[in-house]
């Protein structure tokens, strides 16, 4: 009877050893478990267990269940642009803050699976060959339909523009103009960063929030509310990059970046949804990977103003949210769980975690009848 006890005493421990250990593998590894969950979805609903595939140039195709086929998303071109272009850096060490390394960059899911010089030439004249002008101003056009729940209409139709890929493009024009000298690419960037200063009024990229000037990230030119547009975070902060670099670049004494880097600063307390991170205006909570991407933008831009003079009484404004967004990435899972947006990829990682404890629960309800 001892025994028989002692077993159940120790059955007992070891449950809640497991269930204390699968509730740290989840709040520690969320943001892995919520991509493992992504891929899942796809390979159910399009048999792909990839979120992006690469063509022969490089060019990102993604993946989705809520699109029939795979696609070209421009802001991807871009960005996978910039990291094949790293090969340049190392090789020339170029200069400038076009070059400047941004670790927000590993934050995105799906790393290319090689790089090769010649990519980042096929990224540029991609980016090229998609850049159309809307009523005079220029953009790199998005030809597919995208879903956005609090968007008007409750979407953006086809053909619509992006001033995050604008602006954020104009860094790898000038990056491409560094390496091959050929004059399109400087154009190309002078045609994003005039869409960047343009007002949305003028079919720019410009709007805005409380006053200041603040790069829109999704712009469906059929509408025309343009206060009830998103006003999305990361998309603003990457386009600022985008203007900054130009600016730097072309010598422009009295731009419009410092304009764009107060407005961010100014408006950074609209975006704190209690620990967490909204991603937009419009009642958009931050997911994971979003959340850890505005963590990793403000440290870089922190980083770049934090020794300009005339931000030194703002660089608190930034590190407070700073430190408040990086903190709940030490128990990221659990603040994702309290404050996350309610999309079909939080309750997947929610039941996925019921699911986890409910089979944990059975296994060791299995074993431990045969120890009692």
């Amino acid at each position: 009877m001892k025994r028989k006890g002692y077993n159940k005493r120790m059955c007992f421990i070891i449950l809640i050893v497991l269930i204390i250990s699968i509730i740290i593998l989840f709040n520690k590894y969320a943001y892995e478990i919520d991509q493992f969950n992504s891929k899942i979805r796809n390979c159910i609903v399009k048999g792909e267990f990839n979120l992006r595939v690469f063509d022969d140039k490089g060019i990102p195709y993604s993946i989705s269940p809520n699109k029939r086929n795979k696609f070209v998303s421009p802001f991807y071109v871009v960005h996978y642009g910039l990291l094949y272009s790293g090969i340049y850096k190392k090789d020339k060490n170029y200069k400038g803050i076009h070059w400047r390394f941004d670790s927000s960059l590993d934050l995105w899911n799906e790393p290319p699976k090689s790089i090769k010089r010649e990519y980042f030439i096929y990224a540029a004249n991609w980016l090229v060959d998609h850049i159309a002008k809307f009523d005079g101003c220029y953009h790199i056009i998005y030809n597919f339909d995208w879903k956005y729940k609090n968007y008007p209409n409750g979407k953006l139709n086809s053909p619509w523009y992006s001033g995050l890929t604008d602006g954020y493009s104009i860094i790898l024009f000038l990056r491409a103009y560094d390496v091959t000298k050929d004059e399109k690419y400087l154009e190309c960037a002078q045609k994003m960063y005039e869409a960047c200063i343009t007002p949305i009024s003028n079919n720019g990229n410009l709007n805005l929030l409380d006053g200041l000037p603040w790069i829109e990230e999704y712009i469906d030119p059929k509408v025309k509310d343009y206060h009830r547009l998103p006003f999305v975070l990361n998309g603003m902060i990457y386009a600022t990059y985008g203007v900054i670099a130009y600016e730097n670049y072309m010598e422009i004494i009295n731009g419009y970046s410092k304009a764009l880097i107060r407005s961010i600063i100014y408006n950074l307390n609209k975006f704190v949804n209690k620990r967490w991170s909204f991603y937009d205006l419009v009642g958009t909570s931050a997911n994971l990977k979003y959340h850890r991407i505005h963590v990793g933008l403000l440290k870089e831009l922190y980083d770049y103003i934090k020794d300009i003079p005339e931000f030194s009484e703002d660089i608190r404004d930034i590190e407070t949210v700073m430190n408040i967004w990086k903190k709940s990435l030490n128990n990221i899972g659990i603040n994702y769980i309290l404050y996350g947006e309610k999309t079909v990829t939080y309750y997947h990682f929610l039941v996925s975690f019921i699911l986890t404890v409910i089979i944990i629960f059975l296994i060791w309800f299995y074993i431990c009848r045969k120890f009692i």
